[in-house]
């Protein structure tokens, strides 16, 4: 009998919505973003589009394994098909968490493999306006998050999070 008690005093109670924290819902996004699946393939036209309005086409395809659970290491390969100036072009990276990603271009032309250095983290990935930490992601932990907003958009919680680099001289953004 005193078990049955228990229940109904449990649901009697108010309810009180879950609130998350800012890392947590950062950790969320990442997980959703970042780690669907234990792989993914993607195939991928970027388009460049100079000052003056000319556009470049590359064509690649994206690659990616992921190992133990969300938030864990990764491996991404990205091989480049098009334009014929950069076709067979490869860049890996194997992703860790809070250490600094391996990364590595294998640049047929010159039949040469070279080390991108981890403080080389912000150059420019093969022209574009995106930097290799763009393509393989940031770690949470360099950064730290405050939730600014949470509202509800139909059936769905959403939160808007400022983040904001723990290290401002390691980041353009």
């Amino acid at each position: 009998m005193m078990r049955y008690l228990i229940v109904l005093l449990v649901m009697f109670l108010p309810f009180k919505a879950v609130a998350f924290t800012a890392d947590e819902v950062m950790k969320k996004s990442q997980a959703a973003f970042l780690y669907p699946g234990k792989d993914f393939k993607a195939k991928i036209t970027m388009k460049l589009i100079s000052k003056d309005g000319k556009e470049r086409i590359r064509e690649l395809t994206l690659l990616r394994k992921n190992y133990g659970e969300a938030g864990g290491e990764q491996k991404y390969f990205t091989y480049f098909f098009q334009p014929q100036d950069v076709r067979d072009m490869t860049f890996m990276v194997y992703k860790y968490p809070q250490k600094d990603d391996d990364r590595w271009f294998f640049i047929p032309a010159l039949n040469m493999v070279r080390r991108i250095a981890a403080n080389d983290r912000r150059s420019s990935f093969v022209g574009s306006d995106f930097t290799y930490e763009d393509i393989s992601g940031r770690d949470i932990e360099d950064d730290n998050h405050s939730l600014v907003k949470e509202e509800k958009l139909g059936d769905r919680d959403c939160f808007v999070i400022k983040s904001v680099p723990k290290d401002e001289k390691g980041t353009d953004y």
